[in-house]
């Protein structure tokens, strides 16, 4: 596994912001809010009908989520699969925290009508332990 954040890409029209791909269409609501030799903390606004383009988490992570919202998650094991990925819903709660496994190759759109808000933490030498995401059938 490397040992690398999960890359972002800055917003042209607005520096401190970044996005999670350079996809067109891709959502650029993401800051960076803390970043150590341990972990990244980042906080993302995806608004109604706004997708995170496909990107890849190679370190285990967890977010915290902040608001009611509907997402809708596409998951692939390999480039070769996004095409053909099926999405599957998640339902946002705020305060609810969910550990994600790397690596991880995903697309999360919002499917909803509420902008979806969370704290994501990437961590660099410490893998997560506590429950796995609804994810975790896709490993």
């Amino acid at each position: 596994m490397t040992s690398t954040f999960t890359t972002l890409f800055e917003d042209q029209n607005h520096p401190s912001m970044y996005a999670l791909s350079n996809e067109d269409g891709c959502a650029s609501h993401i800051e960076i809010l803390e970043s150590s030799d341990l972990a990244r903390v980042i906080k993302y606004v995806l608004k109604p009908g706004e997708k995170t383009g496909w990107h890849v988490h190679s370190l285990d992570f967890l977010t915290i989520q902040l608001s009611a919202a509907t997402l809708t998650n596409y998951i692939a094991h390999n480039r070769a699969e996004m095409a053909t990925a099926v999405g599957r819903e998640t339902q946002f709660k705020p305060g609810t925290v969910v550990t994600h496994r790397a690596p991880l190759l995903h697309n999360a759109v919002n499917t909803g009508t509420t902008d979806a808000i969370a704290y994501e933490v990437e961590f660099l030498h410490a893998p997560v332990s506590a429950r796995e995401s609804d994810f975790a059938h896709l490993h």
